[in-house]
């Protein structure tokens, strides 16, 4: 639809009546002249006068014709592209800089062919906001970017859609009077891409980047065979194109080579390492591959081991937990309760009431502290139970409370394999364990956080929050259960868990607790330090032992150090996760608000051009000229 820039000047279009006032009104006098033979002359009067009427009308057809077209020309016709057009452009740009965009274009990596785009493309004038998976730059420039996007480096961090678009309202304005552009330039990763859908705010267009192939290794994970003093590292390549033979695979401790191996790889492999247990093994494996080049190495570190601290208070012979808690990986003793050393207690990590008959007020509240300042206590009730102080101590260390005493013979059916206690234990759901019986056992007011249940749904060990408790007697004159596996694979886990040890590794990015067996006060700052870098992480102070948090920091993976006032109290390593190493795309689907562009040149072309409009004042000039022309042919040439 044509528009005026300036309306108001078609009032001109009134002057058109003055040239057909003068043409219809202009009268001539015609003089007589006498003369002897008419008879010719009136013949050619009358082919003159209707000659001079059709060259009267044709003179002032392009009299009105330029004059109207002059009058359009001064009013400035145009046709605008779209309905944006004649408002101030909002751009917001989002640059996928996650590890996927590591992947190789015709001029090297992705992110760099988009990096070289931007830095092209983007508009010289004018203002817009850039941001990337980690970074944002609010109202720049183009000059002012330049620097700061030729650093730009890549993000463990990948926003999905939904994250990207949801950010990039945020960066505009609330006026309904300017043309907002969204600009996503990324590779669409399945990982990013998500659910793709309108926005109704703005117009968003994508900027598709895909690498020239697709193929590429990853080490994914890593992981002690056996705990025998002579380790075995397994780690876990997965190929994701076609099958590679001989890929090298290097070991190093401290930069410095320890061995290497290769594999063939056509979909998944395991490669095994045989090393020394050393303590303050800072190790990395490496492999080469012409894919994504984040997930070619995999630090890893094994730091000092450290025993587990276990206290029984027996009622009952305590050999079965003798032979569970061994020397290697735990410093066990055993006391009965007349002969029991309180002041040991709080040195602990886990505490196991073996078949008491009573617990003491004075126990509960020296158990109760311990608990407190984040102890692990293991109940075994005794068939003599008194039910009273078991049920004081249980309450206040949220376990079920134990009611009657039942008599009847039950078998232990149920186990579950989802419970955080024994969920690493079994490889698989097995149905056809020799399940053990008991010959009497409490009934539970509870059945919640229940490890393994009887029969009749009464939940035999339950477990949360490093409190534990059975409901029945375990000794063999009441059951079967110190001869099964189950036994050994609870107690065990319990006694683990009192003490959690350093990972091998963590991801940079999910939450990661690290627990450190270092007494300290609610004051005393830990730092996470590698070379010059140093952060505080989150961290807090229980009686026994403090628990460090990390998120988002590290920023980069390797080695670093847990540091206390100078001390190295722990080493940890850190890797970026492999969710990004298959390279898998998604193709979102056109629609008005959503323009998919194979560059930036293109789309920047359409978002200045869907701003703007077709003027059509100089063709309305070249219409005034080509009628002035026409005029003087036909007072030239006409007759």
């Amino acid at each position: 639809m044509i528009q005026f820039k300036h309306p108001e000047v078609l009032w001109a279009l009134a002057l058109l009546l003055i040239p057909i006032i003068i043409h219809l009104f202009h009268l001539r006098r015609f003089k007589k002249t006498p003369f002897t033979n008419v008879a010719l002359l009136k013949t050619i009067k009358i082919t003159t006068r209707k000659s001079s009427q059709l060259k009267k009308w044709l003179i002032l057809l392009t009299r009105l014709g330029m004059l109207s077209c002059l009058v359009l020309a001064f009013a400035q016709p145009f046709i605008p592209n779209s309905n944006e057009f004649n408002k101030p452009v909002e751009l917001v740009v989002f640059l996928d800089n996650s590890f996927s965009m590591q992947a190789k274009g015709a001029n090297g990596s992705l992110l760099n062919e988009a990096k070289q785009q931007l830095i092209n493309y983007l508009p010289e004038e004018g203002i817009f906001t850039l941001f990337t998976n980690d970074r944002s730059y609010e109202n720049v420039s183009r000059s002012t970017l330049q620097r700061d996007l030729i650093d730009l480096s890549y993000s463990n961090n990948q926003l999905t859609y939904s994250a990207a678009l949801l950010k990039a309202s945020q960066y505009f304005s609330k006026n309904g009077d300017t043309s907002k552009s969204f600009v996503i330039i990324s590779d669409f990763q399945d990982n990013f891409s998500g659910s793709i859908a309108n926005n109704e705010e703005s117009v968003t267009r994508l900027i598709i980047l895909r690498p020239q192939n697709t193929n590429n290794v990853a080490l994914d994970s890593l992981y002690f065979k056996d705990d025998s003093e002579n380790k075995v590292l397994v780690a876990n390549l997965s190929n994701y194109g076609v099958p590679i033979d001989n890929m090298a695979i290097s070991l190093y401790n401290n930069n410095e080579l320890v061995t290497k191996v290769s594999t063939n790889v056509v979909d998944k492999a395991e490669v095994e390492f045989n090393i020394n247990y050393l303590e303050n093994f800072k190790g990395k494996l490496d492999i080469l591959d012409n894919g994504l080049s984040f997930d070619n190495r995999l630090y890893f570190s094994i730091n000092k081991k450290e025993n587990i601290n276990v206290l029984a208070i027996n009622g009952s012979e305590d050999f079965y937990l003798r032979k569970i808690y061994t020397p290697d990986e735990f410093t066990y003793s055993g006391f009965e309760l007349s002969t029991l050393p309180y002041n040991q207690i709080s040195d602990q990590n886990l505490v196991v009431l073996n078949h008491l008959e009573v617990i003491p007020d004075v126990l509960i509240n020296t158990l109760i502290n311990f608990y407190t300042n984040g102890g692990s206590v293991l109940v075994i009730p005794s068939n003599n139970a008194d039910l009273t102080s078991y049920n004081s101590f249980l309450q206040q260390i949220d376990q079920p409370l134990l009611t009657s005493l039942q008599t009847e013979s039950k078998k232990m059916t149920d186990v579950s394999f989802e419970h955080p206690l024994i969920k690493e234990a079994f490889y698989s759901k097995v149905t056809n364990f020799q399940y053990p019986t008991f010959k009497s056992s409490f009934s539970r007011n509870s059945k919640q956080n229940a490890v393994y249940s009887l029969e009749d749904g009464t939940s035999l060990l339950v477990g949360s929050n490093r409190a534990y408790s059975f409901s029945a007697d375990i000794t063999s004159d009441n059951s079967d259960f110190l001869s099964s596996p189950f036994v050994v694979t609870a107690l065990y886990n319990i006694a683990k868990l009192s003490l959690r040890s350093a990972e091998l590794y963590y991801h940079i990015g999910p939450v990661n607790s690290i627990v450190l067996n270092e007494k300290l006060n609610s004051e005393d700052i830990i730092t996470l330090n590698q070379g010059d870098y140093s952060t505080i992480p989150r961290q807090r102070a229980y009686g026994k032992y403090v628990e460090i948090i990390t998120m988002e920091e590290p920023e980069t993976d390797g080695h670093y150090i847990l540091n206390f006032k100078g001390i190295n109290l722990r080493n940890l390593s850190y890797n970026y996760p492999r969710i990004e190493s298959r390279l898998v795309y998604t193709l979102p689907e056109e629609s008005d608000r959503l323009q998919v562009w194979s560059n930036l040149e293109e789309a920047m072309s359409d978002i200045k051009s869907a701003t703007e409009v077709k003027a059509l004042w100089k063709w309305f000039a070249i219409f005034v000229l080509v009628l002035l022309l026409l005029e003087m042919l036909i007072l030239k040439y006409f007759k």
